[in-house]
């Protein structure tokens, strides 16, 4: 044992001793003695406190130490994170692979979770992924080992989770670097430890003024008690690794609200996991929003004064001609000692200005290839079942059912329908879609691997983050390398996330979240739901036979994949048998023979299904039956432009339930290409036209036309998209064409320089043009649609628009400057609620943004007055104009939940992504059978009615101010003018009116029964008011004198319907292929 170590053992023996003597009060008198003593060994030992403080990991001691400082007025030292004794034989693996700070680097974490296999007792040998193993057991066996997986992997899913609250962004590379910058100045110290230690310090010395002076002194005061078992260096760790893991993800500095909001519960997590202390949740009670985001202000402010970087002159002399950033200037400046800053603040570029934090340039290029932010993991066993709105998903993590936040007012509610068992149906859903065990196929990380590390990017993979930023000047290069570089960052986080959970096979799961129309998503970053070069990695982790028809269904997935929707069965194996040595050949020669799979619409889906296929033929050669074949393979399939699927058959529109393959059809029709037909047909007989601008575009918009063309506008059709929408959409495929025509040798002289030249210079009319021919061609096809979006836009301001005398009082008291115009710009309180035919109740709940956000300053947050806990008003634009594809995305998460409630019930395997429905390919048929039947009896209601009435029932004792020509009725205009001169706050048309909705309320309105006796015809938003859904007639305003009027909300009649026979659904070969 070294003379330290000697010493360091008399230190805490002497230590323990006066922990004892202060115990009894008879000892008590001998623990100053006790002190001396420290003290004294100490300088015989020549140690410094703080060198003991660092080896104590019994908290009783730290605060000993903490106590025997505060007494002798001397400076508190910094204690290093300790490592609680559990009997879990995870934390006790864990504990290698973290730092001195208790965190741990996230490809630390992936190490952890390859490195601790499930062995089953030595019985899985070391190179044998699980699910293989499993295969080769007996039933018995299957039995007995899932039982002894899910017992050892669920106590390493919470060790996961709690490591994931510590993992440290900041990177190796970053690190080195730093290492080898400050080698000479520092003694070989780390840097990051330099500042860590100093900044510490400074705010430990800050806790141990006796009269707190300043803010910052005062607040860090007020919360000592939690500094004692929390060091602050966890927390300036904490700090650093958030600051310097998002450097690369911003062009212009790190965002100080994102590191807030990233940052403000991480006390919580700190006394958590530094003590297990029963009662530190009365600690941090207290904590509130405000003093968090100032704590965190606090640490910033002392990190930016304490983290500093020695350059040598040659350097700084270097920096001066490679940059021309203004606030690099800043980083050249020498403070006192020599040094210069290593972070600066400074305000965000742009016209947007917010604070962003900035490191040193020489420190910054070794963050360029920063891997990414994880949130969320895949979970190694079986989610944690929801039974109510806070609990299930992540065995630790506690999250909300619903993804995004919501206030108070909307989760009460929600817990009292929880309370009442109305979401008992979607908890189910959540659970047994959580439920599926899902692998990483270990054939397509490979390729993904290997396509990663090509320096030019491949497909749709983006090339490596290239150190040489492009100049400030060049925005469009700028524009594009940020674009590429965050696309870069995301693809880097969710590979090394594949690769860390694919090696040993385990079972993978994730989560599932609703949104507020009942949309499920997963929670997990990595999940089936991305695209394409990460939904190949995903297959099932049971495997089934082929069975009969199996192996059709595969080449039928692949044929879709390859970009063949609309082929029979047949078809698709003709396809498949055709190219059968096309596929071979990318099966085994990916990148160096034909690549027959990079033509496909879907080309790392498209090589998946070309490997299994290719086993397949590998497995009947060898003299395997087909049928016997096990697979993991998902097979997709995909609704025909889902959501006019939903709007044909709630209106019974034959036509365009036809385009959509609601029929029984013998081809499947192609909406996309039947909508250019019309709109071809348009623009041949506009080319006559008198007008000569018409007759100039449509003769462009001929050559520009083509399928691809309209079918992001069909897409969004059902979403609402607007007129200036479809003209950007119409606008980016234009100039997709003028570059194919530019770049493709097989397009190239196939249309004249003149025209093309032509198509670019006009290309933002030409937009606006065919988006208007496009829209108006879909509205001719889908008229009944067109029809039902126009009825619920209507029918949705008219709820918004409505007024009740408890509302306006509400506003009157709790919203004073709102009250002055309540009457004039509408301001509703309640949102849109309608409930669909699983009991989910939806609620539309666009909040207005608070119009007080601001920077106080450069180290504020951005603050949002929260007040006094008031009710915020509705978005009129944003509820109108979501309510249509809010409405279908509830109705198709209800399909799609059906769908799997039933799929489950039979035992079958089942994952969706919205409108595509997954299996293994043996129970293709009866899915297709299911989803079918599940549509029609989703449908087979009159949905229509019911919403209709749950907005009816919303306006209920509510009333419309509405208006008519005084001329058109001068009686009854009159005796409204006489009688409202009667009235004690006649001078005030804002306290008159609510003074009229009163009397309504109550029964007493002399003017409503006026108004049933001369029937005006009266109007609302410029629009004859009444329940008709036809087009209204528009108000004329002539500049005469108008009468408003409160009269009952109308809620107006459903468009007629069609006579689609909804079972013909039943029979349809393409309505989901």
């Amino acid at each position: 044992m070294t003379k330290e170590k000697v010493g360091i053992a008399f230190a805490k023996a002497t230590i323990h001793l006066y922990y004892i003597a202060n115990r009894y009060s008879v000892t008590k008198r001998i623990s100053p003695f006790l002190v001396d003593f420290l003290f004294d060994n100490l300088a015989d030992f020549k140690l410094e406190l703080q060198s003991v403080a660092s080896e104590l990991s019994e908290q009783y001691l730290r605060d000993c130490i903490i106590t025997i400082c505060r007494r002798k007025k001397i400076t508190i030292p910094t204690f290093k994170q300790s490592q609680p004794v559990h009997d879990n034989k995870f934390q006790i693996a864990l504990s290698k692979y973290k730092n001195e700070y208790g965190s741990i680097s996230i490809h630390e974490l992936y190490k952890f979770i390859q490195e601790t296999k499930f062995d089953w007792n030595g019985k899985i040998k070391p190179n044998i992924k699980l699910y293989e193993f499993y295969d080769t057991l007996n039933a018995r066996d299957k039995h007995e080992f899932m039982q002894a997986y899910l017992n050892f992997h669920t106590e390493k899913q919470a060790i996961i989770e709690e490591a994931m609250d510590f993992i440290e962004y900041i990177p190796s590379e970053f690190k080195q670097k730093s290492n080898n910058l400050i080698s000479l100045v520092y003694n070989n110290n780390e840097l990051l430890n330099q500042w860590i230690s100093k900044t510490s310090t400074k705010i430990m010395n800050m806790l141990q003024v006796k009269n707190p002076e300043t803010d910052q002194e005062k607040l860090l005061h007020q919360y000592q008690s939690y500094f004692v078992f929390v060091p602050v260096s966890l927390h300036i760790h904490g700090l650093l690794s958030e600051i310097l893991g998002n450097v690369g993800l911003y062009n212009d500095g790190v965002p100080i609200y994102k590191i807030k909001s990233q940052l403000r519960y991480s006390f919580d997590k700190q006394m958590v996991n530094a003590i297990p202390f029963k009662h530190n949740g009365g600690i941090m009670k207290y904590m509130n929003r405000n003093d968090r985001d100032d704590l965190i202000s606090v640490f910033l402010d002392v990190l930016i004064e304490s983290a500093t970087i020695e350059i040598s002159e040659d350097n700084i002399k270097l920096m001066k001609t490679m940059t021309k950033d203004v606030t690099s200037e800043e980083f050249l400046n020498r403070n006192e000692d020599g040094s210069c800053p290593a972070l600066i603040v400074c305000d965000s570029e742009g016209s947007y200005k917010y604070p962003v934090i900035k490191i040193h340039p020489i420190l910054e290029n070794d963050l360029s290839n920063c891997r990414g932010k994880v949130s969320r993991f895949p979970m190694v066993v079986p989610p944690k079942p929801w039974t109510n709105l806070f609990e299930g998903g992540y065995l630790v993590h506690k999250e909300c059912v619903f993804m995004a936040r919501f206030d108070k007012t909307y989760l009460n509610y929600f817990k009292q329908v929880s309370y009442d068992g109305h979401l008992d149906s979607v908890f189910m859903t959540l659970n047994k879609l959580g439920s599926l065990a899902w692998a990483i196929n270990p054939d397509m990380l490979k390729i993904l691997n290997r396509a990663a590390n090509m320096p030019q990017g491949f497909l749709k993979i983006p090339r490596p983050i290239s150190d040489k930023v492009p100049k400030f000047k060049d925005k469009f290069a700028q524009q594009k390398y940020i674009s590429s570089k965050g696309a870069r960052i995301t693809f880097n986080m969710l590979l090394d996330m594949a690769n860390g959970f694919s090696k040993n096979g385990e079972m993978l799961y994730t989560p599932y979240q609703l949104d507020f129309r009942g949309r499920v998503y997963p929670s997990s970053n990595l999940s089936h739901i991305l695209s394409d070069e990460f939904r190949c990695l995903f297959m099932f982790w049971h495997s089934k036979a082929l069975g009969n028809d199996g192996f059709n269904w595969l080449k039928y997935h692949l044929s879709s994949m390859f970009g063949n929707s609309g082929f029979h069965m047949e078809q698709a194996i003709g396809f498949c048998d055709k190219h059968k040595q096309d596929i071979i050949d990318s099966a085994k020669y990916p990148f160096d023979g034909k690549q027959w799979w990079l033509k496909s619409k879907t080309p790392y889906q498209t090589l998946s299904a070309c490997m299994e296929l290719t086993k397949v033929w590998e497995f009947e050669e060898q003299g395997g039956n087909i049928e016997e074949f096990r697979t993991r393979f998902p097979v997709h399939q995909d609704g025909s432009c889902n959501g006019l699927q939903h709007y044909a058959a709630l209106t019974r529109d034959e036509r365009g339930g036809k385009a959509v393959n609601l029929l029984d059809e013998p081809k499947k029709q192609d909406i996309y290409m039947e909508v250019a037909n019309i709109v071809e047909s348009k623009l041949q007989a506009l080319i006559d036209s008198p007008d000569e601008t018409e007759r100039l575009y449509a003769k462009l918009g001929l050559i520009v036309l083509s399928r691809k063309l309209v079918k992001t506008t069909v897409m969004t059709t059902v979403y609402g998209v607007t007129t200036i929408g479809a003209a950007g959409q119409v606008r980016n495929r234009i100039k997709d064409f003028v570059d194919d025509c530019n770049q493709n040798p097989q397009m190239k002289g196939t249309i004249s320089e003149e025209a093309l030249e032509k198509i670019q210079s006009e290309s933002f009319k030409l937009g606006m043009f065919l988006a208007n021919v496009i829209l108006g061609s879909i509205s001719s096809l889908f008229a009944p649609a067109t029809a039902v979006q126009q009825w619920l836009r209507v029918n949705i301001k008219r709820v918004l628009s409505s007024f009740n005398s408890k509302s306006v009082m509400y506003i009157k008291n709790m919203k004073p400057e709102l009250f002055e115009k309540v009457f004039t710009q509408p301001q509703s309180l309640r949102p849109i609620i309608w409930k669909v035919p699983s009991g989910f109740p939806v609620i539309q709940y666009y909040v207005k943004s608070p119009n007080n956000q601001n920077f106080q300053s450069v180290l504020s947050s951005v603050v949002a007055s929260q007040g006094k806990r008031t009710l915020s008003p509705m978005s009129k634009y944003k509820s109108v104009n979501g309510i249509a594809p809010n409405y279908i995305h509830s109705l198709d998460a209800v399909h799609m939940m059906w769908t799997c409630n039933n799929m489950y019930n039979e035992g079958l395997s089942f994952a969706a992504v919205h409108d595509s429905f997954w299996t293994h390919p043996c129970d293709v048929k009866r899915m297709s059978t299911i989803l079918r039947q599940e549509f029609v009896k989703l449908h087979t209601p009159d949905l229509l009615m019911s919403l209709r009435n749950d907005l009816m029932q919303q306006v209920k004792g509510s009333y419309q101010l509405v208006q008519f020509r005084s001329c058109d009725f001068p009686e009854l205009a009159k005796r409204i003018k006489r009688l409202r001169q009667t009235y004690p706050c006649r001078d005030n048309l804002n306290e008159m009116l609510y003074y009229e909705l009163t009397q309504l309320e109550q029964g007493t309105s002399e003017i409503s029964l006026w108004i049933e006796d001369y029937d005006p015809k009266v109007y609302f938003n410029r629009e004859e008011y009444n329940s008709s859904p036809q087009v209204p007639e528009k108000y004329v305003n002539n500049g005469r004198e108008k009468t408003w009027v409160f009269v009952p909300v109308k809620i107006q009649d459903l468009p007629a319907k069609g006579k689609l026979d909804l079972n013909r659904v039943l029979q349809s070969e393409f309505f989901f292929h």
